[in-house]
């Protein structure tokens, strides 16, 4: 509920920061959410029935109305919508499958990342396009998020065996190199923004306390690595919004 509203909140002081510049940040908004849509998807239907964590249900469904919303603000995207509703339909599917017919989570999961990928493919060419609206260090907040929500949902399909067979994974050196690129990024993000450098820096802790597991290739699979890459994910998305603000007066 806490994330539902959070949602609504940055997607309601969104309008008054970014006015005609609103599309560079639900493009970027939409590129984080279909990640963390798909890793939750993942971390809840990719295990036991008993072991089911409903938070990662309902930071599923979370993404799914910020992405809803993103969707409305753009004037709906037929190449973002149309994805978008089939993940919708499979979610539904998913949680509707009876236990007899657990052994469809994959096949469905499989389905939804196709889904999931054409949604952030679409947003990521129209981003593209218009990342020339955002200063230098919001689109640096933005890449962040991007490359974070990535890497988590890349580690979620790696430890879905079953989903990982039919959607390419980023090898070692790949995620050694996206990590580095990350570490990086944080380091100049707190020296670029002072006032934010203890808010920066907690959001680095987080993700470096769950950073040796995005890496190493032989890890087990952890359900804290969710909660706390999601939070980091959110909380970069939340600092793009805020310092936006800041730097129009609101």
């Amino acid at each position: 509920m806490r994330n539902v509203l959070l949602g609504v909140v940055l997607w309601l002081l969104s309008f008054a920061v970014w006015g005609n510049d609103s599309s560079a940040q639900k493009l970027s908004e939409v590129i984080s959410q279909t990640d963390l849509l798909g890793a939750s998807a993942l971390a809840y239907f990719n295990t036991d029935q008993r072991s089911r964590d409903e938070r990662s249900l309902t930071s599923a469904y979370s993404s799914l109305y910020t992405l809803e919303m993103c969707m409305a603000h753009q004037g709906q995207p037929a190449d973002q919508t149309q994805p978008l509703a089939q993940i919708k339909a499979l979610l539904a599917q998913l949680e509707a499958l009876p236990s007899a017919q657990r052994e469809r989570s994959p096949e469905l999961l499989s389905a939804l990342l196709i889904e999931q990928k054409k949604l952030r493919e679409a947003a990521a060419s129209a981003f593209a396009t218009s990342r020339a609206q955002l200063s230098n260090l919001t689109l640096m907040l933005s890449e962040q998020s991007h490359d974070l929500s990535r890497l988590h949902l890349d580690y979620q399909i790696r430890h879905a065996p079953k989903v990982a067979a039919a959607t390419p994974t980023l090898s070692v050196p790949e995620r050694e190199a996206l990590v580095a690129v990350i570490d990086q990024r944080f380091k100049v993000l707190q020296a670029e923004l002072p006032e934010h450098s203890e808010f920066l820096g907690k959001t680095n802790a987080q993700y470096r306390f769950v950073r040796s597991q995005l890496i190493s290739p032989d890890s087990r699979l952890q359900t804290g690595v969710e909660f706390y890459l999601s939070r980091v994910v959110l909380d970069l998305q939340e600092l793009l919004i805020l310092q936006s603000s800041e730097g129009q007066g609101i």
